[in-house]
């Protein structure tokens, strides 16, 4: 293999280094000329158009252009060419063959040869030729790397897929356990690298007959067990949101929000998944015993009942950590003895917030119980307007730590980090790792639990019918598989250790089938459908049922209730509507659209829609004249007696007398302004009023 070397050059520059590859030619054009002679002259309703033909071709030379005989030092891959036909000319077919009016031409400097092609252009090489002739003769490398001309960086924007080339696979036989490497079995041929466009074009198999052109490495990469949208839902959005650690150093951390669990545990099986991404480093789940059962209406659909025992002991228990940051200034001693004067440290002040836990320098103490409306950090200006971070709407924490820093552009900054330990409660979100979300519907004592008689109790309940709606079989077969490695069979006499031929892999598609995780159920003396008798916690009876339980990888998501809560009795309101804000942080109000209308209006309950929709939201008053159903004005008009009239009034019947005062949405008084000014009147029947 031959190294080139790679650069740029324009064609005067070729003329003179290569001018043994060259030669020079004349370009002419071809003048033709044309007369069109009109109606007044030759007398027709058509026009005539009439060729001078010339004495002499009439090829007009315009100037001489260098021509490249074809050659390897000259490769111009972005016109389209095949990159690996080299050589290439000046002006090829009557198109002038440049970009940017330079040419890319190669030098022989060593044993390796690089193919670089020009990105960022609309011209694609057409890699058609020697294809499969140089990757059986190992000339491909694992990875293109592409050089930009522009900015002259090396990346790796190429992607091959290993699989095994069928017509090789007897090559299997011949070679030793000890040469089983990656790079053996490419020079075999039994491995096969083939990159996005040829994925197409091939034909793979998975288990069967070898009359394919390539088999994959393992089935996990075309067929997974569980649904495509189940697995997106997992790798995407419930791991990400899952309750875990995200670093190894979060105790030096100072992010705006992090949630951290208490607890985390590894799961009891394993996937060649999670070994290849090194997932059992830092876990996020914990192992929970869940039983598929119904348990008086609490658990209908998604939602999930839990043991409060297991909560107490700090089952799914975790913390949350708000960061609050600001800008720091500390010029000099006056402007802080102005902000000591100004926020009154160490003590009360009702019109900026509780200052009670900060110190002298403005920053609380480590340890302090923070409440809503506290201030964090206590800083005000030169002039002496205040502006302190305060703790936002219906949070409470403690200082964790107070960290003094500076950002790259040397301006100090503080972080204040507090935090909040949180158990859960009712209308938490939790998930299985098959994607089986559900919201925490109810606490129940652990005595009222089902159990079995080896007295194991559950700590989840779910309902059956989750399982065909959201399509989570995965989380059965995991139940056994995981109840099976728990409890694995003593060793008998005469037999080897079942311990060690567990199946512990829980990959789709792999060896172990659903009948060898139900046989190893069956060795280890549970049943084999993985169902077990058990006993009312209320009653001491025998259940008739059997209950199906096992132990599940759960996962707590951040989506809690206690973040999601809104309550208020008087706060904001819109300046043109005069409906409560929507927004949390503002003291807004609960959204109460036309679906909660419906709702309300199908269980017949008017009182409480009367009191949603008008008494809570946007009552109104207006005056309606009862003798022309039109809308009032309360002003000061001059009657015909000349004495002014004070109060309601109708224009149209010119009358106090018919006035009378209604209860309106105050957005149906904006509707009909809107109306009117636009020349429509509204009547409003009064007959009950």
């Amino acid at each position: 293999m031959v190294l080139w070397s790679y650069g740029l050059m324009n064609p005067r520059r070729a003329k003179h280094r290569y001018h043994e590859l060259r030669m020079d030619t004349k370009i002419f054009v071809f003048v033709k000329k044309v007369v069109k002679r009109g109606k007044f002259k030759t007398g027709q309703d058509e026009y005539v158009e009439k060729q001078i033909l010339p004495k002499k071709t009439q090829d007009i030379p315009i100037g001489r252009i260098p021509v490249m005989v074809k050659s390897v030092l000259c490769n111009s891959t972005e016109k389209g060419e095949c990159a690996f036909d080299q050589g290439g000319y000046f002006v090829i077919k009557g198109a002038e063959k440049k970009s940017w009016w330079t040419i890319p031409v190669h030098h022989c400097t060593g044993k390796t040869k690089f193919f670089l092609m020009e990105t960022g252009l609309e011209y694609v090489p057409m890699l058609t030729t020697l294809l499969h002739s140089l990757k059986a003769s190992s000339v491909f490398n694992k990875v293109n790397y592409l050089v930009r001309w522009k900015s002259s960086e090396i990346k790796i924007t190429r992607r091959y897929d290993p699989v095994m080339a069928v017509e090789n696979l007897h090559k299997l036989k011949q070679s030793k356990p000890s040469k089983y490497t990656f790079e053996h079995l490419l020079d075999q041929g039994i491995l096969e690298l083939i990159g996005i466009e040829e994925e197409e074009d091939y034909h793979r198999m998975g288990n069967q007959t070898a009359s394919e052109r390539a088999e994959e490495l393992h089935s996990l990469r075309i067929g997974p067990v569980l649904p495509t949208g189940r697995v997106l839902y997992q790798s995407q959005k419930h791991c990400q949101q899952a309750i875990g650690f995200s670093s190894t150093n979060p105790n030096i951390r100072c992010d705006t929000l992090s949630q951290q669990l208490f607890y985390p545990q590894k799961p009891l099986f394993k996937t060649m998944a999670s070994e290849c991404l090194q997932k059992d480093v830092l876990f996020n789940v914990q192992n929970a015993i869940v039983a598929v059962n119904v348990h008086l209406g609490f658990n209908q659909e998604d939602s999930i009942v839990m043991n409060k025992a297991s909560l107490e002991r700090g089952m799914f228990r975790s913390e949350q950590i708000r960061s609050y940051k600001a800008d720091v200034d500390s010029k000099d001693s006056e402007k802080s003895k102005k902000m000591d004067e100004v926020v009154q440290f160490g003590k009360t002040h009702r019109k900026i917030g509780r200052v009670d836990s900060l110190d002298d320098d403005g920053f609380p103490f480590v340890g302090a119980n923070m409440h809503s409306g506290d201030i964090v950090i206590g800083r005000c200006t030169e002039s002496g307007t205040d502006h302190s971070v305060k703790l936002k709407h219906t949070e409470r924490a403690i200082v964790q730590k107070v960290v003094l820093s500076s950002n790259d552009d040397g301006k100090n900054y503080a972080a204040v980090s507090l935090r909040q330990v949180r158990s859960p409660c009712l209308g938490d979100k939790f998930s299985s790792m098959h994607g089986q979300k559900g919201v925490l519907g109810y606490i129940e004592e652990q005595e009222n639990f089902a159990f079995t008689n080896q007295g194991i109790v559950p700590d989840i309940v779910i309902n059956p019918h989750a399982f065909p709606s959201r399509q989570t079989p995965g989380q059965l077969w995991e139940a056994a598989l995981s109840k099976g490695i728990a409890c694995p069979m003593q060793k008998k006499k005469g037999k080897s250790d079942a311990y060690s031929k567990l199946i512990r892999h829980a990959t789709p598609f792999s060896t172990p089938s659903v009948d060898d995780i139900t046989d190893q159920l069956h060795r280890v003396g549970f049943s084999r459908w993985r169902n077990e008798r058990v006993y009312n916690g209320r009653t001491g009876e025998m259940m008739r049922s059997l209950i199906f339980m096992g132990p599940n990888f759960y996962q707590r998501l951040i989506h809690m209730s206690e973040d999601k809560v809104k309550f208020r009795n008087t706060g904001p309101v819109h300046p043109l509507t005069r409906q409560p804000v929507a927004d949390m942080k503002r003291f807004g109000e609960i959204k109460f659209g036309e679906m909660e209308r419906d709702c309300l209006i199908a269980h017949g309950a008017s009182a409480n829609l009367h009191e949603r929709l008008f008494t809570l939201s946007d009552s109104s008053q207006m005056h309606i004249c009862k003798n022309c159903n039109s809308v009032a004005n309360v002003i000061e008009r001059g009657a015909s007696s000349e004495r002014r009239i004070r109060g309601p009034y109708c224009r149209l019947c010119e009358s106090p007398d018919y006035v009378v005062m209604v209860n309106v949405p105050y957005g149906a008084k904006l509707l009909y302004q809107e109306l009117f000014s636009m020349g429509i009147c509204l009547n409003f029947e009064t007959n009950l009023c």
